[in-house]
Parts: structure tokens; C-alpha cells; sequence
């Protein structure tokens, strides 16, 4: 009896070693296969899609390395001789869109010049007219009719624009260098000299390519006393550490106006915009661009069509996508904390200054400024699109 319970104890034992042995080979099997799972998606990492010449996609392995290897990769490594040829006719067929494409920025160029010729005329007997025989207000209601340039003029700006007697432009090359002159009336009590000037400095491209914006020159203006409209009075409260006692300090701080459109912008290399902090970089950017554009809108649309913005008739596609872009703005400024909004420095009333994308800034511009000594260029009047 005592023998056939030990048989029975030692069989059990055999079948749970037999069991313990199927779990072992079975959690063997299952890491194995998740180590493969592993690998696989690994090595599907290291791979990805490219095209073959039947247009079907074709997976190929690439090197494991950092985020620039595709910057260094070669679409011609795999090309054979017959495809080579092929590609290099296609080169050939390029350059020669290339030189059609240089004939015709030349003779578009060429052709703006005609016109600008053919314009400027009408813009002197525009300019002799009004001398002769004034609108009041003629300037100020025609800035005020175009919503970018109403935004500009403040309450305090009114009466100073009031004495503006003519706006022109004139274009000193090809490349689209131009200068805005305002002509005030000689002896207003407000400023002088009574013609301020800008000057958007243009680079000079191979090829009749685009220019780039380069520098921004500007007439400076001189303020006879208490009639500087570009700053206000500020006043702040200062704690002396020593007693602390509290005083009051007087400053001039900047506030919006119109007149603050008469400044001076170096245009800094890409580069430089890397090494400003990104709040003082972006407010730059917006400035330039926003001066820049305010330039570019009245040599192009308000000069050109100055009754039209007088009288309101005149109208602009472009400033109705502005709005719609504003809208949008104000939508997700809605959705700002308060705190956010309260803390913004141009926070309601109308701003000179607006959020813009940055244009290309060029090195090797003319330096210097236009009013230390006589360019000497030809200049025209500009052609207004």
C-alpha cells in the first residue's frame, strides 16, 4: 500500500514538471517573438518609401543618423546612364525657361519705366492744381478714406495734416528705389522743414531679379516747442532706497501718431535677427515690414488714385483681405486670458504699427543716408499700379 502512494506521489511530481517545462517553452516562445516584434519595428524605422522609375513605392533602407541626413540625400545615386542623359536634357530645357524668364522681367521692367513716363504728366498737373486752387483737406480726407492709413492718424495728428499741400514720388532707378516727398505748407507752427521725404533703398539684382528692401532713410523732423506729437509726458512714481520717500519723475515717453512714420530702419542681416532676444527680433520685423508697406500703398494705390480715395469711390482688394485677416485676430485674441491682453503695450485705439510678415533683408545696400550729401541720380515720377 505504502508503495503505491509513493508511485502515485512521484508520478504527480512528473506531470508538474512536465507542466512547469510546457510554461517555460511557451513565455520562451512568446519573449522571442516580441523580441522579433521589437526588431521588426526598429528596423521598419530605419526605412522608408521612395519611388521607383514605374512610379510603385519601394521600401529602402537607410543609414540610422541624425535629422540632416535627409538634407545630404542624392536622388541621382541610383539614376543609370540612360537616365542621366535624360536628366541632363531636362537641365537644358531649364536653362533655357531661364533666360525666357530673364527676357521677361527686362521687358517688364522696361515697361513699368514707359509707363511711369507716360503717368507722371497728370501727377504734376494734379500737384499745379491744387496749389492754384486748394481743397482744404484734401490730403488728410484722402489718407483718412483708406482704413490701413486711418489707423495711423490720431485726434492730435488732424491739424498738423491739415497744412499737408501735396504728397508725390519719385523712383531714382530701376531696381525700385523711391522716395515719398510730403510738402507742407512752409509756414505751418508746427514743424520743419516744411518737405519731409522717405526713402525706401532698394538692392540691385542680377538678372532683373526682385529687389529686396535694404534700408529706410527718412527727412528728421525738427519740432518747434510743445508741438512734438510723436511723444507724451509721463509720470512715474520713484522710491528713494536711502529715506523711502516717494517722488515724482517726469519723462517723455513715444506715443502713436502718423509723424512717427518719419524714421530712419537699418535693415539688419538675416543673421542679426538670430542673435536679438525673439520679442525684441519680431518687433523689429514688424516694424520694417509695416513701414515698408505703408510706403508701398501710397506710391501704389493712393498717389495713383488720389481723387478716388478723396471722394471714397476708390477701392482696395487688397486692405479687404486685411480686414478679414484682422477678424481673425481679434477671434483668437478673444480667447487670450485677460492678464495677456492687459499686459500688451499696443492694447486698443488705432496703431501705426502692425503684426506683418517680414520682408527679405539684403546686405551691401548704398549706406549712408540720402541727406548728407546730393545722390545726383535722375529721378522719376513713380509709376502707381
Amino acid at each position: 500500500m505504502t508503495n503505491t502512494i509513493d508511485e502515485s506521489k512521484d508520478a504527480v511530481k512528473e506531470e508538474m514538471k512536465e507542466e512547469m517545462s510546457k510554461e517555460e517553452v511557451t513565455d520562451e516562445i512568446n519573449n522571442k517573438e516580441k523580441d522579433d516584434d521589437e526588431a521588426s519595428v526598429e528596423e521598419i524605422d530605419l526605412k522608408k518609401g521612395c519611388s521607383n522609375n514605374n512610379g510603385e513605392i519601394e521600401i529602402q533602407e537607410c543609414e540610422a543618423g541624425s535629422d540632416d541626413d535627409e538634407s545630404n540625400f542624392d536622388p541621382t545615386a541610383d539614376l543609370n546612364e540612360e537616365q542621366l542623359k535624360t536628366l541632363n536634357k531636362l537641365k537644358e530645357f531649364q536653362e533655357d525657361v531661364t533666360k525666357i524668364e530673364t527676357e521677361f522681367r527686362k521687358e517688364k521692367m522696361e515697361l513699368e519705366k514707359k509707363y511711369r513716363e507716360k503717368f507722371a504728366p497728370y501727377y504734376e498737373k494734379r500737384s499745379e492744381q491744387l496749389k492754384e486752387e486748394p481743397i482744404p483737406k484734401f490730403w488728410l480726407n484722402t489718407f483718412r478714406n483708406h482704413r490701413r492709413l486711418f489707423e495711423t492718424i490720431e485726434d492730435y495728428d488732424v491739424p498738423i495734416l491739415e497744412h499737408l499741400k501735396d504728397v508725390r514720388c519719385a523712383q531714382t532707378n530701376d531696381h525700385g528705389t523711391f522716395e515719398l516727398h510730403f510738402e507742407f505748407d512752409i509756414d505751418n507752427p508746427y514743424f520743419g522743414p516744411h518737405i519731409l521725404t522717405k526713402v525706401y533703398h532698394m538692392s540691385v539684382e542680377e538678372d532683373y531679379r526682385p529687389s529686396a528692401l535694404t534700408k529706410i532713410d527718412s527727412t528728421t523732423i525738427q519740432w518747434k516747442d510743445g508741438q512734438n506729437v510723436t511723444i507724451k509726458e509721463q509720470v512715474k512714481k520713484q522710491k528713494n532706497k536711502k529715506n523711502n520717500q516717494i517722488r515724482q519723475v517726469k519723462e517723455m515717453v513715444p506715443q502713436p501718431s502718423f509723424f512717427q512714420f518719419f524714421q530712419k530702419q537699418d535693415i539688419p542681416p538675416p543673421e542679426a535677427f538670430d542673435d536679438m532676444e525673439p520679442e525684441e527680433a519680431e518687433e523689429l520685423e514688424e516694424n520694417i515690414q509695416h513701414d515698408y508697406e505703408i510706403g508701398v500703398l501710397l506710391k501704389e494705390k493712393i498717389l495713383h488714385d488720389a481723387v478716388g480715395w478723396f471722394t471714397g469711390e476708390a477701392e482696395d482688394s487688397d486692405d479687404e483681405s486685411d480686414e478679414e485677416t484682422d477678424e481673425e485676430d481679434e477671434d483668437d485674441d478673444d480667447d487670450d486670458d485677460d492678464s495677456d491682453e492687459d499686459s500688451s503695450p499696443r492694447k486698443g485705439g488705432k496703431k501705426f504699427l502692425k503684426s506683418t510678415k517680414p520682408p527679405q533683408a539684403v546686405t551691401g545696400g548704398t549706406g549712408g543716408s540720402i541727406f548728407d550729401k546730393p545722390t545726383g541720380e535722375k529721378k522719376e515720377d513713380c509709376k502707381q499700379q
